[in-house]
């Protein structure tokens, strides 16, 4: 969500490419790929709500065929290896076939639970 880089990185990883549902994700990799030096802090810099249609977006198999071909342009950097890029679509595909409902206490009950009790740690 929040994210802070020098401008001239970005610039020398190439910009942000076409690749839907994982622009930043890309730009990222682009990035590590070209030296830049990343990191985490634990601060938590704004507070994002979520609503029914975040749900309704990550699913079907429309979204999971868009996530697969993302993934696989990440694959192609070398930055994941073949195995992760298999083990992620699993998962991916689990939560797009997933009722609504189900994906809602997914993503609010036990995921927003886990990222709050980091938080709050």
């Amino acid at each position: 969500m929040t994210v802070m880089y020098k401008k001239c990185k970005v610039v020398e990883a190439g910009n942000y490419k076409d690749c839907p549902l994982m622009e930043d994700d890309m730009l990222w990799v682009d990035m590590i790929l070209a030296g830049a030096k990343c990191m985490n802090i634990d601060a938590y810099l704004c507070n994002v709500r979520t609503n029914r249609d975040m749900i309704a977006r990550r699913g079907g198999l429309k979204y999971y065929k868009k996530y697969k071909r993302a993934r696989k342009q990440i694959l192609d950097t070398g930055f994941i290896t073949k195995k992760q890029y298999r083990k992620n679509n699993r998962i991916q595909f689990i939560v797009c076939i997933m009722p609504k409902w189900l994906r809602k206490f997914v993503f609010f009950k036990l995921i927003h639970k886990k990222a709050a009790g980091k938080k709050n740690s």
